[in-house]
């Protein structure tokens, strides 16, 4: 079912890494984008489970965090005071895998980092090393 709100979370999860990737932007423009993702998720509903729309932006958002980190090690410092961005955002609250979470709890964010460290991600290795 989907609501009157245009919201793809691809999209929003891209023009938001986007500016994170481009040095030249203020963090506090960062912060700006950060501090209306709770506006922006209002009312969202793009499938079957209530916050799904929210789910999916969160993963490829943290998808693509990690990407930057793994780029360059001089982004480091800066994803994260871009982390430290969300720890503001304490309402209101999504129902993400079961559990009511905030986006200053950084939902997801160990999922995607769990997968990564799994290998689905990871470049394949010959055997014997």
């Amino acid at each position: 079912m989907a609501t009157a709100i245009s919201f793809n979370p691809t999209t929003r999860a891209e023009e938001v890494l986007a500016v994170l990737r481009d040095i030249t932007v203020p963090l506090e423009n960062v912060a700006e984008l950060i501090i209306s993702l709770p506006r922006d998720f209002k009312g969202v509903d793009t499938g079957d489970e209530p916050n799904e729309g929210v789910e999916d932006f969160l993963w490829f958002l943290w998808e693509g965090l990690l990407d930057i980190a793994e780029e360059d090690v001089e982004t480091h410092p800066r994803l994260r005071e871009f982390l430290k961005l969300f720890t503001v955002l304490n309402e209101p609250t999504y129902l993400l895998w079961g559990s009511e979470l905030t986006l200053a709890q950084l939902p997801l964010l160990g999922a995607v980092s769990r997968e990564r460290i799994d290998g689905t991600n990871a470049p394949k290795l010959p055997l014997g090393i």
